[in-house]
């Protein structure tokens, strides 16, 4: 687009004129999988978009910056938008990514065990200390007999 800014003549002096040409530089929003799973403690440092310079914002209208070391909450969305490297122009328009956070599994704590017999019938899960989490799989890695 272009401008034409002019001051008028004063008393005997001519009016003077500028032509200004203002030109917009449309900026594409990252590009990212729009849906990212991560483990508890992930923050925005984690997250991953493709682009220049790339910012994240916690909301759509992106007026609240989010730092490197924020954690991510499970089912927010956040906004990703870039800065152009030859204009420093960030883009207007950002790409928003939905976050899914899982929790590590655990196995519990090891207490000890002891067997005096392989003829024993032993509660394998005696030997966890109780804070393990359900859905675990016993699998036999060795054989080991103590006299």
């Amino acid at each position: 687009m272009t401008l034409l800014y002019t001051v008028p003549a004063l008393g005997t002096c001519a009016s003077d004129s500028v032509t200004v040409t203002r030109v917009i530089n449309d900026i594409a929003a990252p590009t990212a999988n729009m849906n990212q799973d991560f483990c508890d403690n992930a923050t925005i440092a984690d997250l991953v978009a493709t682009g220049n310079s790339v910012q994240w914002y916690e909301d759509a209208a992106l007026t609240i910056s989010s730092n490197s070391t924020d954690v991510l909450i499970d089912g927010e969305d956040y906004y990703a938008t870039q800065i152009d490297a030859l204009t420093n122009c960030e883009s207007a328009t950002a790409l928003a990514v939905v976050v899914t956070i899982y929790n590590t599994p655990s196995t519990g704590n090891v207490v000890p065990l002891t067997v005096c017999s392989d003829l024993t019938s032993v509660d394998l899960f005696t030997a966890l200390d109780g804070t393990q989490d359900a859905g675990g799989v016993w699998v036999r890695v060795q054989t080991e007999l103590v006299r």
